[in-house]
């Protein structure tokens, strides 16, 4: 079985929700086109909007660059629920504020930038050329000694 944490759940399920508002801005069917018209709002901009929703959406669906989604998933419903108050649509800008609010637990699961391997130089005599590898799982040193006249052979200490 598949364990998937609350945060990822919440990062795939903003990106599903920024994907399908992305299709519906770019699509602008005859109501979506309605409200907009009546809400003085050019075509150029939702369409870009829609645009901009779904890179979003593609950003939070892949871990390494969910942080830049949610970068730039955070104002654009920032302005949907302003825009939404703005009209009087304060049961419309409900869901808007929770899909907003899921960007936070969504921000715990970007992965953390830290690397497991550290390399330090470590000269052990004149005729050896030495890297000292630490892991971050482990407290053990790796020391591979590269000579001129053998091969590389690995030490552990």
């Amino acid at each position: 079985m598949i364990e998937v944490s609350f945060p990822v759940i919440a990062a795939w399920a903003n990106a599903a929700v920024f994907a399908l508002a992305g299709l519906v801005n770019l699509t602008a069917f005859g109501k979506v086109r309605e409200i907009y018209a009546r809400w003085d709002i050019p075509a150029a901009f939702y369409r870009t909007l829609g645009i901009v929703e779904i890179i979003a959406a593609s950003m939070l669906a892949m871990p390494e660059l969910r942080a830049w989604g949610i970068a730039m998933a955070a104002p654009i419903m920032f302005g949907a629920i302003v825009m939404l108050l703005n009209h009087r649509h304060y049961l419309y800008a409900v869901p808007a504020a929770l899909v907003m609010a899921a960007l936070v637990p969504g921000t715990l699961a970007t992965p953390q930038p830290h690397s497991y391997l550290h390399y330090v130089p470590a000269q052990l005599s004149p005729a050896s050329s030495s890297i000292a590898i630490t892991g971050g799982l482990t407290n053990r040193i790796m020391i591979a000694n590269v000579r001129e006249d053998s091969t590389p052979r690995i030490s552990r200490e």
